[in-house]
């Protein structure tokens, strides 16, 4: 699902000549009735693809069109410094971008649909490289996970989501304020993308290693679900982590580590993305005034809400609420 559902009747045409602008001498600028930005696409070689694209979006828009990717290059690196964009494949496939959630997809070339909503500035850096080219890059330092993504066999779509790393978002911050032009430019993008294939495969070779030495008993891995079904039963005043640690009968810290393990992040970081997940709700039905949703959600003061959903999603509330075409109430 996406985070901004955009109904049909809200989706403005295709845009087919997205897919030949795309293609023109890089950096080719954009200025149409949607965007703002700039689109760069670099080719190091035939398995190897790299743009970076700096959007402003106007209003809601959905655009379809066919990959400029050469036909090698079915692996695609994904990720989102500022902004949100959803995306469905042909296969039916579909999955969000954001800052805190990156992607690995295998998909040959083909026509894809993409959403974004208005009022966003989109920081995307993305690669396209073919099985040997990643394979080369690899060597025999291959993650489990990334198995599928190298076998030329391997037909079907794949996709493999993941938070992405400070030491990832430093390195596309890099990207973004690089002043350099021409080939060092070119170099510089270039160096970009292997050391995020790197720190990627690390990632997930650290993440299966860690699965197979921290494996919860099921008794334990039992009493986490039930404290987070706790925790998130009341957003406006949840337990702290002492209370849920009481009724579990595990202590904070294991309480907290087991919450990290099963679900990716402690016990506060849980309970900030489930309040801000049901604001957005909140938000979408159009009929709550700002300042009861942030009390709903725990909030005592709309401020720290307001910076909290803004940072959290890219987009402040009312902006996404704008870009719903929901009508505001005052408050």
């Amino acid at each position: 699902m996406s985070r901004f559902p955009m109904h049909a009747d809200r989706l403005l045409p295709s845009e087919k000549d997205i897919h030949n602008e795309i293609k023109k001498t890089t950096p080719f600028q954009i200025n149409n009735c949607n965007v703002t930005g700039t689109l760069e696409n670099y080719e190091f070689d035939k398995g190897c693809q790299v743009r970076v694209v700096v959007l402003n979006t106007k209003r809601d828009f959905a655009i379809d069109f066919a990959s400029f990717r050469n036909e090698d290059c079915v692996i695609s690196g994904n990720y989102l410094l500022h902004g949100t964009m959803f995306t469905r494949l042909p296969n039916g496939t579909e999955f969000e971008l954001t800052p805190k959630k990156a992607n690995l997809v295998k998909s040959p070339p083909s026509r894809s649909h993409f959403q974004f909503s208005k009022g966003q500035q989109i920081h995307l850096f993305t690669y396209s490289l073919s099985e040997s080219y990643l394979s080369r890059c690899l060597g025999e330092q291959v993650p489990a996970s990334l198995a599928p993504f190298l076998d030329v066999k391997e037909l079907n779509y794949q996709l493999l989501e993941f938070c992405p790393t400070a030491d990832m978002r430093q390195l596309i911050e890099k990207v973004f304020a690089c002043q350099f032009n021409g080939a060092l430019r070119m170099l510089f993008i270039e160096g970009a993308m292997l050391q995020l294939i790197a720190l990627k495969a690390k990632l997930f070779i650290e993440g299966e290693t860690l699965a197979e030495l921290n494996a919860l008993p099921d008794w334990e891995a039992a009493q986490i679900k039930a404290a987070y079904k706790m925790l998130v039963s009341d957003l406006t005043c949840p337990p702290t982590l002492s209370e849920l640690s009481c009724k579990v009968n595990l202590g904070e810290r294991r309480l907290n580590e087991g919450f990290k393990k099963l679900f990716g992040d402690s016990a506060f970081g849980i309970l900030r993305n489930e309040r801000l997940e049901s604001a957005r709700r909140a938000l979408e039905r159009g009929d709550v005034p700002l300042k009861q949703i942030s009390y709903r959600v725990g909030y005592r003061h709309t401020n720290n809400f307001i910076q909290a959903f803004t940072k959290y999603f890219g987009i402040s509330p009312t902006k996404y609420k704008r870009s719903l075409n929901l009508d505001t109430p005052d408050g």
